[in-house]
C-alpha cells in the first residue's frame, strides 16, 4: 500500500475497537517501544509529532498522585495535562503498566526524549511508517484467523487500507467515545481550542455505526 495513500476526511473510516487491539497486540508482541507509542497516542488523542516531542520530564506527579501526561500539543491546539490511567479490563489499554514497562528497557543513552532510539531522535515518520507495517501485519492475521475459522469471505475481515494511519489513532480514540462522555469533556481529551473542531466527530463512522447498532439489538431483542 502507497502510505500517501489520499484520504478524504468527510470519510474516515475509524478502527473498530477489535481492530485496534490486533493491531496494538501485533506492537507489542514485537516492540515494547512502538505498543507504547501507539497506546499513549491513541489515550491522549495525540499526533504523531507530538508524542515524539514528549520527553522523560513530560511524565510528572500531580494532586492525586496519579502521574499525568503534559502535552504540548501542535496545530494551534491546547497545552493539557492528562492523568496517565490503567485499564483492569484489558492489559492492551493499560497506560501505566506499558510506560512503566517501556522505562524499565528505555535505552539511556538517546537523550532525555520519552521514546528515544540508540541510532537517534525518533522521528514521526519513523512513527508512520511502523504503524503502517503493524496495521499490515494485523490484518493478515484477521484475515487468517476468518480462514481458519471458516468464515465464508475472510476478506472481510482485513483492516481497510484507507484506516491505516497513524493519525487514525486520534480519529478513532474521539469516535470511541463519541455519546460516551460530555461533549466539552471530548474537547478537552483532544486539547480542541474551538468546541466546532470537536463537533465534526458527531458524525459517526458508518462501520462504527452499525457495530454499536448490533450491539444494541443483541442486548434488546
Amino acid at each position: 500500500m502507497n502510505s500517501k495513500l489520499k484520504r478524504n476526511s468527510k470519510q474516515r473510516t475509524h478502527f473498530t475497537r477489535e481492530e485496534l487491539l490486533g493491531i496494538l497486540q501485533c506492537a507489542k508482541d514485537e516492540s515494547q517501544r512502538d505498543f507504547t507509542i501507539f497506546l499513549v497516542l491513541y489515550k491522549h488523542c495525540m499526533r504523531s509529532q507530538e508524542v515524539c516531542n514528549l520527553t522523560l520530564g513530560c511524565i510528572r506527579p500531580s494532586i492525586t498522585k496519579m502521574e499525568e501526561l503534559h502535552i504540548e500539543r501542535l496545530k494551534g491546539s491546547l497545552v493539557t495535562d492528562q492523568a496517565i490511567t490503567n485499564h483492569v479490563g484489558i492489559p492492551l489499554l493499560d497506560e501505566k503498566r506499558a510506560l512503566r514497562e517501556w522505562l524499565a528497557i528505555r535505552p539511556t543513552d538517546g537523550g532525555d526524549q520519552l521514546f528515544n532510539t540508540q541510532k537517534g531522535v525518533l522521528r514521526r515518520e519513523t512513527v508512520s511508517r511502523l504503524f503502517l507495517y503493524y496495521c499490515q501485519k494485523a490484518s493478515a492475521k484477521r484475515v487468517d484467523d476468518a480462514r481458519a475459522k471458516g468464515v465464508a469471505n475472510p476478506e472481510t475481515k482485513a483492516i481497510p487500507e484507507s484506516s491505516m494511519f497513524v493519525h487514525n489513532l486520534r480519529h478513532s480514540r474521539m469516535q470511541h467515545q463519541v455519546g460516551k462522555m460530555d461533549l466539552y469533556c471530548l474537547k478537552s481529551l483532544a486539547g480542541h481550542r474551538a468546541i466546532s473542531s470537536t463537533m465534526v466527530y458527531l458524525t459517526p463512522d458508518q462501520r462504527y455505526t452499525m457495530a454499536e447498532a448490533q450491539r444494541v439489538d443483541m442486548a434488546n431483542f
